[in-house]
């Protein structure tokens, strides 16, 4: 019985080693892809605009680094304690009979109360930090849309996820939150994006001179990129009006931005010079804000 409980706790011991080493692999393959992927992404701002700080991209791309590097050392810190805990537990499990019943009861019961209770929101902030961390979801540079937030994802810590807006606001999101709710990853696969701007104008309108503008709006921006031509689409007949639709190429969200609202700009003065009423209702022109939120003016 003893040289078979030896051998068992040797077992474990092994088992116990090669998960960990496993596990520091697999982190530092992780942390090597990120930071390649960082390195290659630019510019790493959701908005196109004049830095007030001095060579802010490179800063961007420093904290990054930082970021990854820390959050490697953070889920390494929370893996490793895990996995020793669990070879304790079964070593342990051989010992248990031996065990008083009571003991058991209260011990369980007590770290119960202190995971369920007092560290709740901790322990399931952490372990949604660790989901976000493994996964391809999200990374630090992506440009992303949470809650009507625009931004680019700035830093991934254990407890929570930290957005820097495009105004250049921090919003800070809980991991259990980020992973919990709906949101757009505009940089997931590519950062290539279709931008499109919603517009009305009247029955009286000439559609024909309508698409043409709209057209020549979109292509003549310099964000455009040539990809394929401008689409132009009417989208609804309403009861005083007709919506209409335009999209365009760009190469990534910050251009799209620029992009929308070159088309946005043109058309107004298009329209106007060319004597084509908007409608009524929707005497200003909308689009995307930002990039994708409906804004519709009444």
């Amino acid at each position: 019985m003893t040289s078979l409980l030896i051998t068992y706790i040797i077992l474990v011991g092994l088992a116990g080693a090669g998960a960990i080493l496993y596990l520091l692999r697999m982190l530092g393959l992780v942390q090597q892809r990120r930071l390649v992927r960082l390195q290659r992404r630019e510019p790493l701002v959701p908005v196109d605009t004049d830095s007030p700080v001095d060579d802010a991209a490179q800063q961007v791309v420093d904290r990054g680094i930082e970021s990854i590097e820390k959050q490697t050392t953070v889920v390494r810190r929370l893996l490793i304690p895990a996995v020793c805990l669990i070879i304790v537990v079964a070593v342990g499990t051989p010992f248990l009979p031996s065990v008083p019943g009571t003991m058991v009861s209260v011990v369980v019961a007590a770290l119960t109360v202190i995971g369920g209770i007092a560290a709740r929101p901790t322990i399931e902030n952490a372990i949604c930090g660790l989901v976000i961390s493994l996964s391809k979801l999200v990374n630090i540079g992506d440009t992303v849309l949470v809650e009507g937030h625009y931004g680019t994802v700035e830093d991934i810590t254990v407890t929570h996820t930290a957005i820097k807006v495009w105004d250049w606001r921090r919003y800070v999101v809980p991991n259990a939150k980020m992973l919990d709710s709906t949101f757009v990853n505009y940089s997931l696969f590519d950062e290539y994006l279709w931008v499109h701007v919603e517009f009305w104008v009247s029955f009286a309108a000439d559609l024909d001179v309508v698409r043409e503008t709209a057209i020549d709006a979109a292509a003549g921006s310099d964000h455009y990129v040539d990809y394929e031509e401008p689409r132009f689409w009417v989208m609804e007949m309403g009861k005083e009006g007709v919506r209409c639709w335009v999209a365009a190429w760009a190469d990534s969200p910050s251009d799209g931005w620029s992009l929308a609202n070159d088309i946005r700009t043109e058309l107004i003065g298009a329209l106007r010079r060319k004597g084509i009423d908007t409608h009524c209702h929707h005497h200003a022109l909308t689009g995307p804000s930002p990039l994708g939120e409906m804004v519709r003016g009444r």
